[in-house]
């Protein structure tokens, strides 16, 4: 759950029946981490930093790890992305802001900490702002 992470001139393309999309990126390097509060708070932190990406996609499988639909397309030259997840895994989300032009939504269900209580995400980007949130369900 913890580490760093770097990615190099990365060409990515998925086709098949629950999703479809395509990904070139000249740059990436992530962190990410337990804070190691104790205030109970933060459990779990992640940021990242990508130079001159291009996506498109649509498809079932969305970027906040959901499944329900989701579209994206956008460009940026730079982009940073940071994430965090919340009270005790009630809440989690992300916040991203690039150079660049962004349109996306997706809407879906997860359970990231497989407790059998799925989470609703919903993902909005549009321009320069990108956001997602998370939420257990039942809240």
């Amino acid at each position: 759950r913890s580490g760093v992470d770097a990615e190099v001139f990365f060409a990515g393309a998925e086709a098949g029946p629950s999703f479809k999309g395509a990904q070139l990126t000249m740059g990436r390097v992530g962190i990410s981490g337990e804070p190691g509060w104790d205030y109970g708070f933060v459990e779990h932190a992640s940021a990242s930093l990508e130079v001159f990406t291009a996506h498109a996609g649509i498809g079932v499988h969305n970027p906040d790890g959901s499944t329900g639909f989701g579209v994206s397309v956008g460009a940026s030259a730079v982009e940073a992305e940071g994430s965090a997840t919340l009270v005790d895994g009630l809440v989690s989300g992300s916040v991203g802001v690039s150079a660049g032009l962004t349109l996306e939504g997706a809407i879906g269900f997860r359970d990231r900490d497989v407790d059998g209580r799925p989470e609703l995400c919903g993902r909005l980007g549009f321009g320069l702002v990108t956001g997602d949130v998370c939420l257990e369900w039942p809240f």
